[in-house]
């Protein structure tokens, strides 16, 4: 019966061919994308998709038979709440932002969320002045927050979206984690207009 049992796990595990291949790299010749093969010549096919970061850090991860995949979030247990509250703790910068030279930033302090905004522009000028909001808000599983502007009402939504350790993701733009003593906020203060509405777009 041993024999037997032996017998039929080498012949399933001789028709089982499964290889890897990089199929991608980052200039620096760290892999990129790995996809997982299975089957035999005209048989083969791709299984599996996994996107890395430079760092070797797994990115995504596809399934290509069930079409299930795993973004860079939950591959490392931040769809839990209580990870997500920590993940986000501190203090970040955006990077990225649809107006240039916007100059925001968003603090984590426990339950609370504080958005400050040192950039607005004006009707045919330029001032500097600090938006300073904070809302408590309420860590859940799935990356979601639920906001309590006031007290007579709440909002949930998917807000930030964890991108890598020092990277994230809000729907406006990319923020970075900084280390930072306080933020910094302006008194208002108008800057030089040179009458050329045509250079808006570049700040």
């Amino acid at each position: 019966m041993i024999r037997r049992l032996i017998i039929l796990l080498l012949i399933v595990g001789c028709g089982e061919q499964v290889r890897e291949e990089i199929i991608e790299r980052y200039p620096s010749g760290e892999k990129k994308i790995v996809v997982k093969y299975k089957g035999e010549g005209n048989e083969e096919k791709v299984v599996e998709r996994t996107t890395y970061l430079e760092s070797g850090e797994s990115l995504l991860y596809e399934n290509l038979i069930d079409g299930t995949s795993k973004d860079w979030a939950e591959l490392n247990g931040l769809y839990n709440a209580e990870n997500y509250k920590k993940y986000l703790q501190g203090t970040w910068k955006v990077i990225e932002w649809a107006i240039k030279k916007t100059d925001i930033y968003v603090e984590f302090n426990e339950d609370s969320e504080r958005w400050v905004v040192n950039r607005m522009k004006m009707p045919h000028k330029w001032q500097w002045s600090t938006s300073d909001n904070i809302q408590s808000i309420n860590f859940m599983d799935s990356l979601k927050l639920e906001f309590h502007p006031n007290t007579d009402s709440t909002f949930i939504y998917n807000k930030y979206t964890p991108l890598s350790d020092n990277t994230m993701r809000e729907v406006r733009g990319i923020f970075e984690r900084i280390d930072i003593d306080s933020i910094p906020t302006y008194k208002q203060e108008w800057l030089k207009y040179d009458g050329d509405d045509d250079d808006d777009d570049d700040w």
